[in-house]
């Protein structure tokens, strides 16, 4: 009984050896080629070239188009749950910022106390609830699109 337990120990630490050497080279493989998007970046904002700027945009899109062309499907989802996931949260700060200016202008009785930027705290407001409505349903567009990539694709 002991043997064979030791056999079964052996036998799954060498598969986990084997998955872990099946890893790293996939992880060195999207290291690089998160690298290679980084270093695209970093050339695109040290360029002495932005005078145009059309054109080093429009090269910088190109750039990062062949890296994401590159790519195979599921890195491609991957990038595109990260992105999406950080639109989300960028989707967040926004609803979370525009409450907490609204308590923070009530809180200090800014209006009253800066005449000046009444005109723009009331213009302020009148938007509020258009942004908040964007962010709401861009991220639940984004979320759909998500889910219904994961159900095509895993279903």
């Amino acid at each position: 009984m002991i043997l064979l337990l030791i056999i079964l120990y052996i036998v799954y630490n060498n598969s986990i050896l084997n998955e872990l050497t099946d890893i790293s080279p996939k992880f060195n493989n999207s290291n690089n080629k998160l690298n290679n998007i980084i270093d695209t970046m970093e050339n695109y904002i040290n360029s002495k070239n932005n005078n145009n700027f059309s054109n080093s945009f429009m090269t910088l899109f190109n750039n990062l188009y062949n890296i994401i062309e590159s790519m195979s499907m599921h890195q491609k989802l991957a990038y595109l749950h990260i992105s999406g996931s950080l639109f989300i949260l960028t989707a967040l700060f926004s609803i979370i910022s525009i409450f907490y200016g609204d308590y923070l202008i009530k809180k200090f009785n800014l209006e009253n106390k800066l005449p000046r930027l009444a005109k723009f705290i009331q213009l302020r407001r009148k938007f509020q609830q258009y942004y908040i409505l964007l962010d709401v349903i861009i991220s639940m567009i984004i979320l759909l699109i998500i889910i219904y990539i994961n159900i095509i694709l895993y279903f």
